[in-house]
Formats: structure tokens, sequence, C-alpha cells
């Protein structure tokens, strides 16, 4: 088994697809480890590290020439073990008949990424789509939790009032939960969270200032009518400004775009200083008005509203979240690196279901109904 671990593209994204310490683990299982040069530089870990775990660290044009002559072996020895998803710019290179690329996705708010990869007939595992048989989500977990954390860090770091805002936390899962914990821990902020679940189980010490809102299908409506509420509640009678809203969006949808919960009229009752960070961007947001924004520009004034669409968010923070996510994806390239990557979708139910497109031909039942592309069984293919 071949695994080729690839310097990162996307803006401001700092994590690797493996440690040395996995690569490491991956030799001594049998593979040969190609990892491009400075891939884990910003998360870390430096090429000499890399080599002293037994990887061959190659600079970015023997890398390309790499995996074109191995181009020519069968699918199910080789893998292309990514972070974030394949920009257009390496698509030539790793995307291929003969390259499974195993990393996030979120191919169905990317139709780009989709067709080029039916296109060029080549193979994408969505890591955010491995799941397991108690219903977990295992790669995805750990990136969400970062995520969750970091989004009020980040909106925090950027308020320009000294008046502490109110939380709103729509999708009380990972991020929700991961969000709540640092508004009250490091900052001692309201929380309101909004969810469809059926059975709340609250954090350990939380406190009076938390309030569960039952969405019941209807998040919009809900939103809606809590941040008017939390708009009104200081009027008329104490006339005292409103507290801002840090609103954190991270309702989940498997294998499809996330479900727009913000519209633009309700920014009318955000008041100033409040912020949105719409964690669900990756899924294609869940604002009428989502949009991708960066590291480097992490944020849009919208009606005097902050907004963050910041597509990578755990990638800001790679010397924490790359041995996270590496750890997280270790069984599985164990796995395949002993059964080869056929053979690994064929003994690992969870793997086996999180190909979103095997060889050209839509795996996803959820990305086929998106684009309106033929679904096809992948248990049908292998």
């Amino acid at each position: 088994m071949i695994v080729f671990v690839p310097k990162e593209k996307k803006q401001g994204e700092e994590r690797v697809g493996a440690t040395p310490e996995h690569a490491y683990e991956y030799v001594e299982a049998g593979a040969k480890v190609y990892v491009e040069a400075s891939a884990g530089t910003a998360a870390g870990f430096l090429d000499r590290t890399y080599r002293q775990a037994g990887a061959a660290v190659v600079d970015p044009i023997r890398f390309t020439d790499a995996i074109s002559f191995y181009h020519t072996l069968p699918v199910e020895k080789f893998i292309v073990l990514k972070v974030k998803e394949v920009l257009k710019e390496e698509s030539d290179r790793l995307l291929s008949p003969r390259t499974p690329v195993v990393g996030f996705g979120h191919l169905a708010s990317n139709e780009w990424l989709t067709k080029r990869t039916i296109e060029r007939q080549a193979t994408y595992l969505s890591l955010e789509d491995i799941v397991e048989q108690d219903g977990t989500r295992p790669v995805l977990r750990g990136m969400s939790v970062v995520a969750g954390e970091e989004a009020i860090r980040l909106a925090m770091r950027r308020k320009l009032s000294g008046e502490k805002p109110e939380v709103v936390i729509v999708g009380y899962g990972n991020v929700g939960k991961a969000a709540h914990r640092v508004a009250r821990d490091e900052f001692c902020l309201p929380v309101t969270a909004i969810d469809s679940l059926t059975k709340l189980i609250l954090m350990p010490n939380t406190p009076t200032e938390f309030r569960f809102v039952h969405s019941d299908g209807n998040p919009k409506g809900m939103l809606s009518g809590v941040i008017s509420k939390m708009y009104l509640k200081h009027y008329p009678l104490q006339h005292s400004k409103p507290h801002p809203i840090l609103l954190v969006l991270a309702p989940y949808s498997p294998e499809n775009r996330a479900p727009v919960v913000v519209t633009t009229e309700m920014l009318k009752y955000f008041p100033k200083d409040s912020s949105i960070v719409d964690v669900s961007i990756d899924q294609g947001g869940a604002c009428e008005f989502s949009r991708a924004t960066s590291h480097e520009n992490p944020y849009v004034e919208l009606e005097g509203v902050k907004y963050f669409g910041i597509p990578n968010i755990p990638g800001g923070v790679g010397e924490r979240s790359a041995p996270i996510f590496s750890e997280s994806v270790k069984p599985f390239m164990l796995e395949s690196i002993r059964h080869g990557f056929v053979g690994a979708l064929k003994e690992c139910p969870a793997l086996r279901n999180s190909v979103s497109i095997y060889e050209g031909t839509v795996t996803s039942k959820g990305l086929a109904k998106t684009f309106g592309l033929e679904y096809t069984p992948i248990d049908t293919l292998l």
C-alpha cells in the first residue's frame, strides 16, 4: 500500500493528513508513505521528523511525479490522504481513476468537485460520512468540537464593544455543545440552544443562564422568534440597549446541504456588534446570504452584523487539530493498509458507506438527490 500525504492548499489550512507518529505506524503496518515537503510544518511537524518515522519526504514536483507513476497500479494499492476537499489547482494531479482520495469532501455543497470527480472517474471517500454502528461520526466528531470552541473565540476576539453578547446556538450536537462549553467557561456568557432533539442531556455544571428550545422541525421559525424576543425584551420599560447576539450555526444534514435557518430579513433584529458564525458553511451554509470567508479575512459586515463563514475553522489551530484528525483517521487507514482499499471497503461497512463517488459513479444517495444524478449502491460495484 502506498499512502500519499499532500500539503493542504486551502488558505489558512494548517492541518496535515498524518502526523509523524501515525506515519510511522503506517510504515510499520507495511505501507510506503510519501509526504509532500513542509506538509506538516504549520502544525508543528518538521520534515526531518517524518523522515525519522520512515516516510519519504519529497518536493512538490517529485510528489506529483510519484503519484503519476503509481497511477499504473491497481486501485486498491494506494490512497491520497487529505484533510480538506480537493481544490481546482490540485484536481489534475490528485483525481484519477486509480487514486482514491480520502478526506473531508462535503460534496453536496460543491457541485464543481462532484462533477470533476465524476469526469475524472475518480473515487472520493468522504470522512465526514463515516458512521459507526452506534451512530457516531468518529472523524467528524473531533473536528466539530474544535470548530465549536473556536467559533466562540473567533467572534469574541473581534468584538467592538465591551458589552457581553447573548449566545444563541442552532444545532446542539458536537459543535453546539463545544461552543456552549467555551461560552460558559471562558466568557461566562448566557446561552440559548435550539435543536430538534427529543431528549436533552445537559453538560455537567450547566448554570441557570442556559435555555434549550425544541425547534419541532422548524429551526428557522423558532430562531426568528428567539432573536426578535431578545431584541424587544429591552423595550420599552428598561430603555436600555439590547445585548449583542453571538449566533453559532451548526445544523447538520448528512450527505446534503445545510438547511437555511437565517433569512436576510432577520438581520434587522440583530443589535449592534452582533456576530454570526456559520460553522455549517462546509455544507453550503445556513443563511440565505451564506458565503465563504477565510482565516485571512474572517468576516464580512452585513447590516452591521459580522458574518463569519470560514470553511475550515479547525485548520486555523493546526497544532491542536492535526493530531486529533490524524488519530481519528488512523483505524480506517490501518484497515486499508492491511486489506487494500477495496478489501477494506468490503470488510468495513462504515468505510464502504462513506464513499460518495466510486470510479466516477455516485454512490451517495444524498449527493445524487442534491444534484439530480444517478445513484448506484456501492455494494454492486465492488
